[in-house]
């Protein structure tokens, strides 16, 4: 039995453990087999359903074997009730290895949720009330409230038609309402209270955001905000854990269903940029001016996937000084434009027909690839700079130029030169403060 079978199996053992525990109708013994936020904290509260599924006796059942990543893992638990024919719901419980054996740290109804938690992009346990204010957000909803009390409704994708219903009527006052971010899924929530004379608690209407463009837009609407909405239109793959490298993602799923992953591996991307170009930021001095812009690119980088007790408001150099270490363990993301990404795979299935399947075509494969790096790799280099680096290069100048020459043989090599000057911008004064 390999490592991964071996915890696999024992993570399922924890949750057959929880489902009998259930059945006990003992509320302790279930309580034992999770963490204290585990059991109490979320929306989807572990102990809400244990005493829901004892008090109404519902049956819970083992979905097909776990998913799993390094030491989390996530089981789809199905619920129905003896005088039913068919289920009455399902979710996911979501286990844990600290190293002193699998608990139980939270469920969820949402499989992205789910995914996320394998990924280490999300804790077992979600709630609105505890997200952080989306400031990114907030000049959104402050047009929307200066339309509506110009008694206007603006016209949006999602809500339109709800805000004008609410709108409608005599003497409508209308409150902004705190925002909330869901950072890993780069999605948020604006809210709005309107209210009458005559009815002072009056009526909300949230607006779901899609912060994945510079411009957010809405993708969902609502009187009533709940987890379940934060999610709209985010699509996460489940990781596939590689047997040659137990606790990692097959390559290929790491990016974009990997926020976690792909964070540490364009930190590194970031990092060996600047080394590259002759600016370890290891070796900067505390004066150096170009210590600002570096902090700045890695703060960014920081809302891939924050960590817990990380301040994205900070940029400081000092900020990232973790992030700028080597880190072998950082997964390489594939998640390339499209275009970049098209080309790649068109040149892998060309060596894939072009050379004998098996082990008998290792050797031409290799062949093969070292001469596509050679003619094609570099081009691709510079486009996945261009794209890893698009949100943090405000005035849109080329990141990287190609340079043709040729080996001692003969033979011609390209490169892709990255300017340290440009990547920083104004060495003086950073980033244009635009």
């Amino acid at each position: 039995m390999s490592a991964i079978e071996a915890q696999l199996a024992a993570a399922t053992a924890a949750a057959e453990q929880f489902v009998a525990a259930v059945a006990s109708g003992v509320e302790e013994p279930v309580r034992a087999l999770c963490t204290e936020q585990g059991w109490d904290g979320g929306d989807s509260r572990v102990s809400g359903l244990v005493r829901q599924a004892q008090r109404k006796g519902l049956v819970l059942d083992l979905g097909s074997e776990p998913h799993k990543l390094a030491r989390r893992a996530a089981q789809l638990v199905v619920l129905s009730h003896p005088s039913r024919p068919r289920p009455v719901g399902d979710l996911w419980l979501l286990l844990e290895d600290d190293g002193a054996g699998w608990m139980v740290v939270g469920a969820t109804k949402i499989r992205t949720h789910a995914a996320l938690f394998l990924w280490g992009a999300l804790g077992g346990t979600l709630s609105v009330v505890d997200l952080e204010r989306s400031e990114r957000s907030d000049g959104f909803a402050e047009s929307i409230a200066t339309s509506l009390m110009a008694a206007v409704v603006p016209e949006l994708s999602f809500g339109t038609e709800l805000l004008a219903k609410r709108l409608s009527g005599d003497s409508v006052s209308i409150e902004v309402l705190r925002s909330v971010e869901l950072l890993a899924v780069s999605r948020a929530a604006v809210g709005f209270r309107f209210t009458t004379p005559t009815d002072a608690l009056g009526h909300e209407v949230w607006l779901v955001l899609s912060l994945s463009s510079t411009v957010p837009t809405v993708v969902a609407a609502t009187p009533f905000l709940g987890l379940e909405l934060l999610f709209t239109g985010v699509d996460v793959k489940w990781p596939h854990e590689d047997p040659d490298r137990p606790g990692m993602a097959i390559p290929g799923y790491e990016d974009p269903s990997d926020p976690a992953g792909a964070r540490l591996a364009l930190e590194g991307v970031l990092r060996g940029i600047l080394v590259g170009s002759g600016v370890d930021p290891a070796g900067l001095a505390p004066d150096d001016p170009r210590r600002a812009a570096i902090g700045e690119m890695f703060a960014h980088l920081r809302r891939i996937a924050p960590r817990d007790g990380e301040s994205l408001l900070d940029t400081s150099f000092e900020a990232a000084s973790a992030a700028m270490q080597p880190n072998p363990a950082a997964p390489v993301p594939l998640g390339l434009p499209a275009d970049v990404q098209d080309r790649l795979e068109l040149a892998l299935e060309a060596i894939q027909q072009r050379t004998p399947a098996g082990s008998a075509g290792r050797v031409a494969r290799t062949e093969e690839a070292a001469a596509l790096v050679r003619t094609q790799g570099t081009e691709l280099v510079s486009a996945v700079v261009q794209a890893l680096l698009k949100d943090v290069n405000p005035r849109g100048v080329e990141l990287t130029s190609l340079e043709t020459a040729e080996a001692a043989d003969g033979t011609p090599t390209l490169r892709a030169i990255v300017d340290p000057a440009v990547l920083l911008g104004d060495v003086s004064g950073g980033f244009d403060s635009e």
